[in-house]
């Protein structure tokens, strides 16, 4: 699917979203602790600059794999996995949606969906790191 400008630059937006947190989590645990976000925040950053790119898309999903079971390991050490897992259920849930609606083409509840995943992962990810 080919995104339209508007939605392309409300999800880069919402990257805002994972720069702030990775510069949280290099606040509160340091720099070895926050690469596995900062990498979402390059990796979405230069996927939705250029979405017609393949290969951008799969090392953002790798990234992406990368930071949530980092993140979720360390919900584990830290114990609060006991609220973390409802939110990566959430996260995945909505992810879902975002790729139902991607592939019946609608192309706004799909963007809408995905912003909706960005901010649950956000959460989550702060949570796990406060």
């Amino acid at each position: 699917m080919k995104y339209s400008k508007d939605n392309c630059n409300l999800i880069l937006s919402m990257n805002n979203l994972n720069v702030f947190t990775t510069l949280y989590i290099f606040y509160k645990q340091g720099l070895l602790v926050a690469l596995p976000h900062s990498a979402v925040c390059l990796t979405s950053f230069l996927f939705w600059n250029n979405i017609q790119n393949m290969t951008l898309l799969y090392i953002d999903y790798l990234a992406i794999f990368n930071s949530l079971i980092f993140t979720y390991v360390q919900s584990i050490l830290n114990n609060k996995d006991y609220y973390i897992t409802p939110l990566l259920y959430l996260v995945f849930y909505t992810y879902f949606f975002s790729i139902y609606f991607k592939n019946i083409k609608k192309e706004n509840l799909c963007v809408y969906s995905h912003t909706l995943t960005y901010l649950i992962g956000n959460v989550g990810t702060i949570l796990t790191f406060a």
